[in-house]
């Protein structure tokens, strides 16, 4: 139960509230980190799972901003609907735990985004100023952020508020490439 285990802060905590033996998380995990990595693992498996029933081939002639949309509703929807593992994805995100072996596992997961930015360069501009890690990293953690608060009720649940919260995620990455994209189409007409 992900609710009982993210309350837990230690093994013994953990061996309680499954009611098993300490000795078995041993056993199957080695120490304590391990199984916070494992779980972080096991929630980014089910999110990639979720993800990768989107079909990352889109039309030539399709509105990329219009599915990234669609593609980032899809990844907020996951996160609304599992608020306990959300919070717990957040939290192991921002702690010393995450490091690039974690982050090159979960990279994997986000290969439908990274198709469709890779399609309009959507990010282009954005990546070149601050980086492509640091891009994917503020999405993430700020559309978590944003799908915990709705799912406390701290933000009202309806579709309204989800377009302005990508909105307001996005609009300067958007903007940042729309001018450098126009600049390049200037250029090429000189």
């Amino acid at each position: 139960n992900i609710e009982e285990f993210t309350l837990a802060k230690n093994t013994q905590s953990v061996a309680k509230h499954c009611n098993i033996a300490e000795g078995t998380i041993f056993y199957h995990f080695g120490n304590f980190k391990e199984l916070l990595i494992e779980t972080f693992m096991f929630i980014d498996g089910k999110k990639a799972a979720t993800l990768s029933r989107l079909n990352p081939d889109f039309p030539p002639d399709a509105d990329l901003r219009n599915e990234y949309r669609t593609v980032w509703q899809f990844y907020f929807d996951f996160w609304l609907e599992r608020p306990l593992e959300a919070k717990f994805y957040s939290e192991f995100f921002h702690s010393s735990l995450y490091d690039y072996k974690v982050h090159t596992v979960k990279d994997e997961s986000y290969l439908v985004f990274k198709k469709l930015v890779e399609c309009q360069k959507l990010l282009d501009e954005a990546y070149q100023k601050i980086g492509y890690l640091n891009i994917w990293q503020y999405i993430i953690n700020t559309t978590i952020d944003f799908a915990i608060k709705m799912s406390d009720g701290r933000l009202n649940k309806t579709d309204e508020v989800k377009i302005y919260i990508f909105e307001l995620i996005h609009e300067r990455l958007f903007k940042a490439s729309d001018a450098n994209n126009q600049d390049e189409q200037l250029n090429a007409t000189e």
